[in-house]
């Protein structure tokens, strides 16, 4: 089944929903909530640079310090559970990176090397984890792709 991308433009509002500057400033809004704070908010976040850099190391060593509750370059963390969808790695291979990044993996870390694809079952997927695992702070997805490795 091919997809379509053209965006319909007439769906769209035609107009900007704005707010002024005094509405703004006494808006109560709730403070931000942070799984590293000052860094990593909660909600969409996206990592990214050239390839080879080391983006996954970081990523699996923030799961595991964020599982763990340990400060991340002195930022403090949100201890809770972490998922890391590492879905260009063997199971070996992350198990090498996991005890080169720890030697006390903890049980709150989850890893899974597999997964749907986005509206095919990844929504699903997440929602049934995060349901068995109330506590879940951080899900990383590596590499955010168009097929991940089935």
């Amino acid at each position: 089944m091919e997809e379509n991308w053209n965006l319909d433009i007439d769906s769209y509002q035609k107009r900007f929903c704005t707010c002024d500057g005094a509405t703004l400033a006494d808006k109560d809004l709730p403070p931000t909530k942070y799984v590293i704070r000052k860094l990593l908010p909660q909600g969409l976040a996206l990592l990214s640079g050239s390839p080879k850099v080391g983006k996954s190391w970081l990523t699996l060593d923030w799961c595991v310090k964020i599982a763990k509750g340990e400060k991340i370059w002195d930022f403090p963390t949100v201890k809770g559970t972490t998922l890391y969808l590492s879905l260009e790695d063997t199971e070996s291979r992350l198990q090498e990176r996991l005890l080169t990044v720890t030697e006390d993996a903890p049980s709150n870390v989850h890893f899974a090397t597999s997964c749907m694809t986005i509206g095919d079952g990844l929504e699903e997927q997440i929602r049934t984890f995060v349901s068995e695992h109330p506590e879940t702070v951080l899900i990383a997805i590596d590499i955010f792709s168009q097929s991940p490795r089935q």
